[in-house]
């Protein structure tokens, strides 16, 4: 008796399973997470010292260094901790201008969060150094969506010179 039931119910299993199938034409709702975009700032001087550094003489942490974007004014942080907690969907926060250490210890500016998912060109703000002199640093962020697929690509500019990502500023 089990035999004859076993067998039709395993029969219909594979019937059904064999005629469910995914088809990759129908437009599928997706969610797509893109990491913000941070700018990090290694200053040095022309022997290479880093002028971010507390213990290098002649450093310029204590020049009043600020950026001005979006017409604000942010200044120099220099007590941020980038350590906070994260979530799989992550909204970008804006920090404005701040003094880290990155993995080898080393003091670097970071401006950031912008928003990585927003498609734009040369989004651009402006450090003044506390000395007179200032630098326009900007980002372009590209978003290419074909179907599901998704690019994105990202460049940095210093005084409208592209560079490479950390920027190095030369004072």
């Amino acid at each position: 008796m089990k035999k004859a039931i076993v067998k039709p119910l395993l029969l219909a299993m594979f019937i059904a399973m064999a005629f469910t199938t995914c088809d990759d034409s129908e437009n599928y709702d997706y969610l797509a997470d893109f990491i913000p975009i941070n700018v990090y700032i290694h200053v040095t001087d022309a022997k290479g010292a880093n002028l971010l550094d507390p213990t290098v003489p002649n450093n310029i942490l204590d020049n009043g260094i600020q950026m001005i974007y979006n017409n604000e004014r942010y200044d120099l942080d220099k007590e941020f901790d980038p350590l906070r907690p994260r979530t799989r969907a992550y909204k970008p926060y804006f920090y404005g201008l701040s003094l880290i250490k990155n993995m080898k210890n080393i003091p670097l500016l970071y401006v950031g969060e912008f928003d990585g998912a927003e498609d734009c060109v040369k989004r651009s703000f402006v450090i003044e150094w506390g000395d007179g002199t200032k630098s326009e640093i900007a980002y372009s962020n590209r978003v290419f969506k074909n179907g599901k697929d998704t690019r994105v690509e990202r460049s940095f500019y210093l005084d409208g010179k592209e560079v490479e990502d950390p920027i190095t500023i030369v004072k």
